[in-house]
């Protein structure tokens, strides 16, 4: 290089302009897709003195359901479905009921029922102080606009129920856990049809199910399939199955030597409709794969690697993930946290990503869609209005995220948008 090269080789290092260029390239880099075009707008959705104890949204009615951690109150208010706001702020539209299991005990709040014509509620209710006991309860709509409350039976020491998630099906299922001190899991499969109840126990199912106290079951989302995933310990890994309702048959899905929890199923319309398995893997990372069944029977086949969910943060831990689909494309929301259980030992953000494969030529979308302040942020909820196809909402209503920031001896409910 000669004296005159070199000159202005230093003299372009040490300029601004070199600067300015050498940042414009690392953001086009280390920045993710499309969040150069996203700002983040986080606000409070709630009271700032509320207690807000586990939300959950029913896209179908256009409701939000939650147990007053204070009390034992079940309260039902309604979202405005393009802005997400609560009506009434407070989410205390109507009560109810009272009297229920303290959240305390159940670690979980009223779950929505998915089905024709509309969505149900469930949630424990005590019966019992001492011995603590409870049943499990259900709360619907009748045609007048009121709410109606209701014991399903033969559910005496069930409790924390959770509603299967198919919005075709006239006949709504749940599955329970029995024994308030063991709190192992068990089947307790009902039909629900309008305002009558008829239980069908299946009695392959009435022995407790070795699944891990730390991680629940979950209804297979949409129509394709009657069963549930979960996971259980397998020569020392946590490995997931699925259970076919229909038969009482488990079967295992994943083999290798890793940990998952927080296991999801759902039909992916991007995938044709194939089943897609979701869960988070040695509590770092969220693993997809793929069923390679051709009559999308979970149980025939195998579940193949598809992608994996991993984005660049300062926080190690992935928690509280959940699949949702909107315009024929799947997403998942989920939690970067400091800690597992970050809802009750350090901060977290809430992202959420698109499910795109590694051979992908199409980018994946990754977006913080909370703010970049510091914030104890838990149980991550999503919400779009839908009255029309609940597995794939056609995108007439916006989609939006929430979280829960715990504040001191506060619950506020926060509200983000996504871009959707």
């Amino acid at each position: 290089m000669s004296l005159f090269s070199f000159k202005c080789a230093k003299y372009f290092f040490f300029s601004p302009k070199y600067w300015l260029l050498l940042g414009i390239v690392l953001n086009l880099i280390l920045i993710p897709v499309d969040a150069e075009d996203f700002i983040p707008n986080d606000i409070p959705a709630s009271d700032t003195n509320g207690f807000m104890k586990d939300m959950e949204f029913d896209i179908q009615g256009g409701h939000l359901a939650w147990q007053d951690d204070r009390s034992t109150i079940l309260w039902v208010a309604d979202v405005d479905p393009n802005t997400g706001v609560f009506i009434p702020s407070n989410g205390m539209g109507v009560l109810v009921d009272q009297g229920l299991l303290p959240a305390s005990i159940t670690k979980n709040g009223p779950e929505w029922v998915w089905g024709l014509p509309e969505a149900q509620i469930v949630y424990s209710k005590q019966t019992s102080a001492q011995p603590l006991k409870s049943v499990v309860n259900r709360a619907y709509l009748n045609g007048q606009g009121t709410w109606v409350t209701g014991t399903l039976p033969s559910t005496n020491s069930f409790y924390s129920p959770t509603g299967s998630k198919n919005s075709t099906d006239t006949n709504g299922q749940v599955i329970s856990r029995n024994d308030l001190n063991s709190k192992l899991l068990v089947l307790n499969n009902f039909n629900i049809s309008g305002t009558t109840i008829r239980p069908t126990y299946l009695k392959s199912l009435i022995n407790p199910l070795p699944i891990s106290p730390a991680d629940s079951a979950r209804w297979v989302i949409g129509a394709i399939t009657n069963g549930i995933v979960y996971s259980v310990l397998v020569n020392g890994y946590q490995q997931i199955f699925y259970l076919d309702i229909n038969t009482g048959l488990p079967t295992q899905l994943t083999f290798d030597a890793t940990n998952k929890a927080s296991t999801f199923m759902w039909s992916a319309p991007e995938y044709n409709g194939d089943l897609l398995l979701m869960a988070i893997v040695d509590d770092t990372k969220i693993q997809i794969w793929r069923s390679s069944s051709t009559t999308k029977n979970p149980t025939q086949g195998s579940f193949d690697p598809l992608t994996t969910i991993q984005p660049p943060n300062t926080r190690p831990y992935m928690d509280s993930p959940e699949p949702f689909v909107y315009k024929g494309q799947s997403y998942i929301f989920y939690l970067r946290a400091d800690n597992i259980s970050s809802g009750a030992k350090g901060y977290a953000d809430l992202f959420f990503s698109n499910v795109t494969p590694d051979s992908s030529s199409n980018p994946t979308l990754t977006r913080q869609v909370s703010s970049s302040v510091p914030a104890v942020r838990s149980d991550p909820e999503y919400y779009t209005y839908n009255p029309k196809n609940l597995l794939n909402p056609d995108g007439e209503f916006p989609v939006f995220l929430y979280y829960t920031e715990i504040v001191q001896s506060s619950k506020i409910i926060h509200r983000c948008t996504t871009g959707l």
